[in-house]
């Protein structure tokens, strides 16, 4: 028999070819190539569906899809722009992260740890506007993962600030048009409102923005000559004006928590006298307290409490006619009258 006789055959494959096929053959074969792009239309498709969720406005449903479907792998998010940065655009575009289960929240707090120099990949060949947009969201989603953590990490989060102050001082040189000032103005309120007010819980005041300035030359004559997007003012004016608005709404709310209290305070005050006056008509009668204040003053001579007796004794005998006692206190007032008889049989013997 032939050695190229091939098993379940009766001879050699047309043309007389040989039966060895080579890794090249294998890696050329149209098979191979047919399930490969099998694979990423089916990455694809699974991206478009995230993307129209994230579209349609539900950024929560898109992002736990998009874990679902395993495309927020470590591979994926650095190495797919796509996948990046809708990934990214989702987390910016919700309010906290709490929401999650703990995996995704892991997924979350592993790719925005505040380290710019993971972004590199996805910077290069960047426009300035796009990567004002890409650190800008970054950095936002890093102050939002950290307030997941309670207490807050405070070294995390200062080390959050520097990071981002040191881009901002970086970056501001470079703006040279309107698109991207109004991304360097995203940049600023994202230092100012989520990282220096709200993850490092400083007061809002014209100071936080006085000191950026202090530290960054020329940063205020720059914010001075870009227009807004907020009626007709400049970035300067804008973030100043959200820095008095903010500062008006919690000095408000203060005074409001004060004068609750007060309130409260005087609410409780005719409550507690009402109690102690209802305390006082209820208490008993100390007859020994009445005593002392009664009698501890008076000159208690044998003259004086011999008429004392004797003040009893016809009291008692008027009320005695008077009243119809009950058995048993008849019986009881007998035997003191007989007791105070007696007591007054001794001191008149004296």
């Amino acid at each position: 028999m032939s050695e190229t006789k091939l098993d379940g055959g009766n001879g050699l494959p047309d043309g007389g070819a040989s039966t060895v096929t080579t890794l090249e053959e294998l890696l050329n074969d149209e098979s191979f190539n047919y399930s490969a792009s099998s694979i990423a239309f089916d990455e694809d498709t699974k991206y478009h569906e995230c993307l129209t969720m994230f579209i349609a406005g539900d950024p929560e449903r898109c992002l736990q899809k998009m874990y679902e479907y395993g495309l927020l792998s470590k591979e994926s998010i650095q190495n797919n722009d796509k996948v990046f940065n809708l990934f990214q655009e989702a987390c910016y575009a919700i309010g906290n992260f709490n929401r999650f289960g703990f995996r995704l929240q892991d997924v979350i707090l592993e790719n925005f740890t505040g380290d710019p120099q993971v972004l590199q990949c996805h910077l290069m060949n960047c426009t300035l506007a796009s990567e004002i947009s890409i650190l800008n969201r970054y950095y936002r989603c890093s102050a939002k993962a950290l307030l997941m953590e309670k207490p807050i990490n405070e070294e995390k989060a200062t080390g959050l600030e520097i990071q981002t102050r040191r881009t901002i001082a970086r970056i501001g040189s470079r703006v040279r048009v309107p698109d991207e000032a109004l991304e360097f103005q995203q940049l600023i309120g994202t230092y100012i409102f989520t990282i220096q007010i709200k993850l490092l819980q400083k007061t809002p005041s014209f100071s936080l923005y006085k000191k950026l300035c202090d530290r960054i030359p020329n940063l205020s004559d720059q914010l001075k000559k870009w227009p807004s997007t907020y009626k007709e003012k400049t970035i300067e004016g804008q973030i100043l004006s959200q820095l008095e608005h903010m500062y008006s709404k919690a000095k408000k709310q203060h005074q409001r928590r004060r004068t609750n209290s007060a309130a409260i305070s005087e609410s409780v005050k005719p409550s507690t006298q009402v109690t102690a006056k209802k305390d006082k008509l209820q208490r008993p009668v100390n007859w020994l307290s009445l005593w002392h204040k009664y009698f501890s003053r008076m000159n208690l001579s044998r003259q004086n409490l011999l008429f004392l007796l004797i003040f009893l004794l016809i009291s008692l005998q008027i009320t005695k006619k008077l009243v119809k006692f009950p058995i048993f206190f008849t019986q009881f007032s007998r035997k003191i009258l007989i007791q105070l008889k007696s007591i007054l049989s001794l001191l008149s013997s004296v």
